[in-house]
């Protein structure tokens, strides 16, 4: 696919029928290198329309609600939806993660593993501001994603392939555990289960 490429402006549902008509039948890591997927996450405009609003799901009572928007044979497009002063565990992606800032500002802190053994000192922080679309996967590292704001943050994430659990690292023991994704709300309904 080519580098230099226009793509206007989408709304959400432009976005998931977007996503089904270029992600490659079997996804790979490789896929990261291709800029269109980028591009793609770029040109969700979340001032088209409001329809994506019926997927953020709002709990005071939680960090954040993971909302399944969309989901095909090899990806999942979540919304997520990040209380003010909440962030996420360190973890990992065992797939490619695009995360696209639609609402406030995130801070993105990475982590290396070395001989197995997590390194609890970041070794990067990265402010990502609304419009900023940011790229992970395990060759990379782990990341911790903050809320640092007083303001509700909101963003999208496409998971390429699709991710049904994720390892997630304690700074104090260093240890991980295995951790099953689950969702606040799929599809714009809340489900019984929760996070």
């Amino acid at each position: 696919m080519t580098q230099n490429m226009e793509i206007s402006r989408l709304s959400i549902a432009n976005l998931v029928e977007q996503l089904e008509k270029n992600l490659p039948g079997e996804v790979t890591v490789e896929i990261a290198q291709d800029a269109k997927i980028e591009a793609l996450m770029k040109s969700f405009d979340p001032t088209l329309d409001e329809t994506w609003k019926a997927f953020a799901f709002v709990d005071e009572n939680v960090r954040y609600t993971r909302n399944l928007v969309a989901s095909g044979a090899d990806y999942d497009l979540i919304l997520l939806v990040w209380n003010p002063k909440k962030e996420s565990p360190i973890h990992d992606h065992s797939c490619n993660c695009w995360m696209r800032i639609i609402q406030g500002s995130l801070t993105e802190s990475k982590y290396q593993v070395q001989e197995g053994v997590l390194n609890p000192n970041p070794s990067e922080v990265t402010k990502l501001e609304l419009g900023f679309c940011a790229y992970i996967n395990d060759s990379i590292g782990l990341h911790k994603i903050a809320n640092e704001t007083e303001e509700l943050s909101i963003s999208l994430h496409l998971y390429c392939p699709r991710q049904a659990s994720c390892n997630v690292y304690c700074p104090q023991s260093l240890q991980k555990q295995r951790r099953n994704m689950c969702y606040y709300s799929m599809f714009g309904e809340k489900v019984e289960t929760g996070l």
